[in-house]
Formats: structure tokens, sequence, C-alpha cells
């Protein structure tokens, strides 16, 4: 195990590592972060967890205060399991979590919105799972017609969201613009 403080240290040390797993914690690990740790591990080539209180999270300073750390404990647990932890510094967190948030929480948005659009096309939403495993599973390869590029294929999606589902058609837009390549 190794403790890491720096985003930079990080990206040297997972750089050509494979599929990382991270399990993002507030420390206090219990069995529900051990189930965590075991499923990524069996699915990543290296596993990293953080342990991260982030004092956004509490509303009252004293549920903070009181709030258990326990950095010695986690991270030989951590090591046990062949975890990584890193630390991050103050100025760092806030990115941290919000690109935590994104990875966790707008991927449940992104599947409620491409549900709504399977359902008005009359196609099973759960045809969306296999295909959002894939994409995961392929690292994140970028393909479709943004990938390549068919700016005329967008317009159509453009239009048909416009017509069916136009409370989508602002984040479809917006979304399409930020992964063109």
């Amino acid at each position: 195990m190794r403790t890491i403080r720096t985003i930079p240290e990080l990206r040297e040390a997972l750089r050509d590592r494979g599929d990382v797993g991270l399990v993002p914690t507030m420390g206090a690990f219990h069995e529900g972060h051990l189930s965590l740790f075991r499923a990524a591990r069996a699915e990543s080539d290296v596993l990293v967890a953080s342990l991260f209180v982030n004092a956004a999270q509490f509303g009252d300073p004293q549920d903070l205060a009181a709030y258990p750390r326990g950095f010695d404990h986690d991270a030989a647990l951590a090591e046990a399991l062949g975890l990584r932890p890193f630390d991050l510094d103050d100025e760092a967190r806030s990115l941290y979590h919000a690109g935590a948030a994104i990875a966790s929480n707008y991927l449940v948005t992104l599947h409620g919105a491409a549900s709504r659009l399977f359902e008005a096309a009359g196609a099973p939403p759960e045809a969306l799972v296999p295909l959002m495993k894939r994409t995961i599973e392929n690292g994140f390869e970028l393909t479709g017609p943004i990938a390549r590029g068919d700016w005329e294929t967008v317009d159509g999606h453009m239009r048909a969201i416009h017509e069916q589902t136009p409370e989508l058609e602002t984040m479809y837009r917006v979304l399409a613009e930020a992964t063109r390549p």
C-alpha cells in the first residue's frame, strides 16, 4: 500500500497501470466499504480508495467533529485488500468531489434521460444497460456520430428530441458540444 497526497503524484502512480477502480469514501471503513473494495478489485487492474471527510456533507459542525477518523485503521484495512489510499490537498478537495459527483450522479441523470428517449421511441430502457457497461469496459472509447464527426446525424437527433422530448434538447446540445473531439 502507498499513501498518495497529491493529484500529480496519483497520476504518476497510475500511469500505464490499466483499469483503475476508485472507491471514494469518508473513511471509517466498515463491511459495506469492504464489499465495494472487493467488487472493484475483481473488475479493475488497480484499486484506489480515497479517504476524504467532506465538511460540506455535515450541517452541524459538532457532527463533523464527532465523525470517526481512523486513518491508520482504514489504511491497514485498505492495505489488506491491496488498495492504495491517498490524501488530497485541501484546495483540491472540491474538484475531487465534483469529479466524483459527475462520475456517479450525472451517470444516473444520463441514464434517466436516455431512458426517456428510448421510451419515446418505443424501445425498452433496460436495453441501455449493456451499452453503458460496454462503454465502461472499453475504457470510455468515444464511438458514434460525434466520434465520426457526423454532425448531420447529431442534427437529426436534435430535431427528433425537439419534437418528442423538448425538455432534453438543451442537455443533448450541451453534451454534444462538450463531447466534440
